[in-house]
């Protein structure tokens, strides 16, 4: 959506996807995006993050990308039914 608005290029994102999920990275590729399995990676390389997981899986995922986030960053969280407290208490 955000390439087919115009708001982005697919080249600028960077996603990161499940690991048991291969088909996920293969589809952000067909826009021209890289996508792999490291969270991490992802953080290293982009200043926008979209947290787009199930509501389960937030805490462990921002538990791993902590010590690389920074003031610099700008967290989005579409995961339903979490906190803004929630989430700057993990991260």
């Amino acid at each position: 959506m955000l390439v087919q608005t115009g708001l982005t290029k697919g080249n600028l994102i960077s996603a990161s996807c499940a690991p048991e999920d291969p088909s996920c990275a293969e589809v952000f590729k067909t826009i021209g995006a890289t996508a792999g399995f490291d969270n991490k990676v992802v953080v290293e390389n982009s200043q926008v993050l979209i947290l787009a997981v199930k509501p389960q899986v937030v805490a462990s995922v921002l538990k791993e990308i902590s010590p690389l986030f920074t003031d610099s960053h700008l967290l989005l969280s579409v995961a339903m039914g979490v906190t803004l407290q929630e989430l700057q208490k993990v991260i």
